[in-house]
C-alpha cells in the first residue's frame, strides 16, 4: 500500500511524536477530519514499530489531558510487514476551535498550521452555542393574537421566535 501525506494524512514513525500527532489531529478536527498513521516514515514505508503494553493507553491519555474540547479518535492496529502501524482517524468536529496546548490549529495541504486571531474569533463566532432558551425557532406564519403580541413586543406575524418567548405564549 502506498501512502502519501496530504491534506486528510499524516506518517508519524512513532508515538516518541506524541506532540506532533496530537497537534495533527487537532488541525484535522478543526478542517475536514483526517488519519495519522504511526509507524511510517515520510515515504510510507514501514518502519517495524513494536507496542508495548501501554502505549495507545498512554497516548489516549495525553490526547485527552491536552486537547479542548477532548478528542476520541478511532484506533486500528494493523500489522504491516514485520510490525505494526497505527491508524488514528478523527472526524470534523462539530465544536470548533478545537486546542492543542493551549493553540488551535488547521491542516492547509501538508502542514499544520497555527490559527491566526482572526480566524480563531471567525471560528468562535460561527459555532457559538447560544442558551438553550436564546435559540431561535423558525416559523411560518405564525399568528399571535393581540394580547399575547403586546406582552413579547411582537406584531401580529413572526417569523422568528426565541424557544423562552414561545414557551411563554
Amino acid at each position: 500500500m502506498n501512502y502519501i501525506e496530504s491534506e486528510q494524512l499524516e506518517l508519524k514513525s512513532s508515538f516518541g511524536e506524541w506532540k506532533e500527532i496530537i497537534v495533527s489531529l487537532t488541525a484535522f478536527a478543526n478542517k475536514n477530519g483526517g488519519v495519522v498513521i504511526v509507524g511510517l516514515d515520510d515515504l510510507g514505508q514501514p518502519l517495524h514499530l513494536q507496542l508495548g503494553k501501554h502505549t495507545i493507553e498512554d497516548f489516549v491519555n495525553k490526547l485527552k489531558a491536552n486537547t479542548d474540547p477532548v478528542l476520541y479518535p478511532s484506533i486500528n492496529i494493523k500489522t504491516f510487514g514485520l510490525g505494526n502501524i497505527v491508524e488514528i482517524s478523527i472526524p470534523k468536529s462539530d465544536y470548533k476551535p478545537v486546542f492543542a496546548f493551549n493553540k488551535a490549529w488547521e491542516r492547509v495541504g501538508k502542514s499544520n498550521v497555527k490559527l491566526s486571531a482572526n480566524k480563531l474569533r471567525e471560528l468562535i463566532l460561527r459555532f457559538e452555542q447560544k442558551p438553550f432558551d436564546d435559540q431561535l425557532l423558525k416559523v411560518d406564519n405564525f399568528k399571535v393574537e393581540n394580547k399575547w403580541a403586546e406582552k413579547v413586543k411582537f406584531k401580529s406575524t413572526i417569523e422568528e421566535i426565541t424557544i423562552a418567548e414561545y414557551l411563554c405564549l
